[in-house]
């Protein structure tokens, strides 16, 4: 799917799999010279993959333009529709496992009884739990907009079973931010790991 008003074919490098709106507009040239060829089965998976990524998300973009009662039943039916023609094509029925519940719920933590004795689970998360989130990616900058840089990492360091650093140099400012942190972690009995350089005297000794 493609937005017809702002797709244009023009001379340039291309991995684009061809679809009937390619295939249109490169016909509309004035004898163009092209070069194709023919995926292979690893890679049609993987150029398959990421053009049907695109798909997928702009589908998604339209029906969350809608109101929340309507949109929010319509992701999880597409959703189940894709998995139910997936199930149906591979004559796999693993994957109606993967269906998504109709109550359209994320799971954010999971603790036992037993091994947990917190009085206050939310608590807890707030402490713990990045508001960046552990599986979307975010990009932190030295403004005091958005989510700091510190205070993301002092939460994914309370959330790890062990942290592993890898850092060009450690100066004791810096190491001073995180002191409790790594108090907490020691009385926890969690690994931490630190990788720096001494290069041109930049790591402090005394944060060592």
């Amino acid at each position: 799917m493609t937005n017809k008003e702002e797709f244009k074919m023009e001379e340039g490098f291309y991995e684009q799999i061809i679809t009937t709106a390619v295939a249109k507009r490169i016909a509309g040239l004035n004898n163009p010279k092209l070069v194709i060829e023919k995926f292979k089965k690893e890679d049609g998976a993987v150029y398959l993959n990421r053009f049907f990524q695109s798909i997928i998300q702009q589908a998604f973009a339209q029906i969350i333009s809608s109101r929340d009662d309507i949109a929010k039943p319509k992701l999880i039916d597409l959703s189940n529709q894709l998995i139910q023609l997936i199930s149906e094509f591979t004559s796999d029925g693993d994957f109606l496992e993967d269906k998504v519940n109709e109550n359209g719920e994320i799971l954010k933590a999971l603790f036992l009884s037993e091994n947990y004795d917190r009085a206050n689970i939310d608590d807890h998360i707030k402490e713990v739990f990045p508001l960046s989130g552990l599986s979307e990616s975010e990009l932190f900058s030295g403004n005091k907009a958005g989510i700091s840089l510190d205070s993301e990492l002092k939460k994914e360091m309370l959330s790890s079973d062990e942290i592993c650093w890898l850092v060009s140099f450690i100066k004791f400012e810096g190491i001073r931010l995180f002191e409790q942190v790594f108090k907490t972690l020691e009385q926890q009995g969690k690994k931490i790991k630190i990788i720096c350089t001494v290069y041109m005297g930049a790591t402090d000794i005394k944060a060592i």
